[in-house]
């Protein structure tokens, strides 16, 4: 019986200590605050910059976009258009059904994938390196594929209900959280600048051109690079004489950039010097000459590689038939670059 006593005098002292102060008047000093719940409303806005950093989002460079939502196993799981309208503004996201807050998801968000390239097939649960935009057919010329339009691309990885504070904002409107995910897409292209001397003086620009091969055919899922050693993508580019007599690209080609692993380009890029002989027709490979054969590699024997959001500048200096030395400097996309006599 005293043990009892003893049990209950400790278990009403505990309590008594546990309340400290807590009076009928003041019950807020007896127990903690219940946090209300609240729910959490995922957005994101997609903004286009050039590679000089300006925000190009609202201008005629810039004309759709399209978001894929990928799982933490890289699979599809959403794909969501975004007309032009609602560029640069805030877009909310619901979703996809079974992800919960925790869950990590990767964002590939892209602009202008129409532009001279068309839209491939493609279902929920492919991977990332699925092939999904590649180069469209030249009409105008058989087996030519057209240069790529302005290709845009960003990607980032985030947490559901989680926001990054170098790149989201997150407001408190009642019961909901909403986190507003920023996500910046820039120039996904490489560009090319070719210059030729050697050609005879006083020599007709309509008479040559340039036709690239090129093994990096599209993009995937994912932004990279895709190739088809089978088929390689052949583009037919006008030249342009400058004062000094070069043929010149009039403005850098955008193109597919190279496809890299591990250092080590898998298919370099090809250039051939064209003259046109006959009629006016270029592209038909039995009445046309290559000046130059095929263009692979410079001096250095090192490949000519194309490059995201850089310019690949090359000289070819013609000597023989079929014979030409080539230099290339790789340079930032828009910093042009002027060849002084052979370097």
């Amino acid at each position: 019986m005293i043990m009892k006593r003893e049990l209950y005098s400790i278990a009403l002292l505990a309590l008594s200590l546990g309340l400290g102060g807590c009076v009928k008047e003041s019950w807020e000093d007896c127990f903690p605050p219940i946090e209300p719940r609240r729910d959490i409303e995922e957005a994101m806005i997609v903004r286009a910059y050039d590679n000089e950093g300006n925000d190009i989002t609202i201008s005629d460079r810039f004309f759709d976009g399209t978001i894929m939502v990928f799982d933490a196993e890289k699979k599809l799981i959403r794909d969501i258009r975004i007309p032009r309208e609602d560029l640069g503004v805030e877009r909310v996201i619901p979703l996809p059904e079974g992800l919960t807050a925790g869950d990590v998801v990767s964002i590939a968000a892209w602009g202008n994938i129409r532009a001279n390239m068309f839209m491939l097939p493609y279902n929920m649960g492919d991977d990332m390196s699925r092939p999904f935009v590649a180069l469209a057919p030249d009409t105008s010329m058989p087996h030519h594929m057209l240069s790529p339009g302005d290709v845009f691309y960003g990607a980032r990885e985030f947490t559901v209900g989680e926001s990054d504070s170098q790149y989201d904002e997150v407001t408190i409107d009642g019961s909901t959280i909403k986190i507003v995910h920023n996500f910046e897409i820039r120039p996904l292209n490489a560009h090319l600048d070719i210059t030729v001397r050697g050609l005879p003086a006083g020599a007709d620009e309509r008479d040559y051109y340039f036709r690239l091969r090129n093994q990096s055919s599209g993009y995937t899922l994912g932004g990279t690079p895709f190739e088809n050693p089978t088929a390689p993508a052949e583009i037919h580019k006008e030249g342009m004489f400058n004062m000094a007599n070069e043929l010149v690209s009039a403005e850098p080609y955008q193109l597919v950039p190279s496809l890299i692993e591990d250092g080590v380009e898998r298919f370099p890029m090809m250039i051939e010097v064209m003259q046109s002989v006959g009629d006016m027709d270029h592209g038909d490979d039995d009445s046309d000459i290559s000046l130059a054969g095929i263009v692979m590699d410079d001096i250095h024997d090192d490949p000519i590689e194309l490059h995201t959001g850089m310019t690949t500048h090359v000289l070819i200096e013609l000597g023989e038939p079929g014979e030409a030395q080539v230099q290339v400097k790789v340079l930032p996309w828009g910093e042009m670059y002027q060849w002084s006599e052979w370097e």
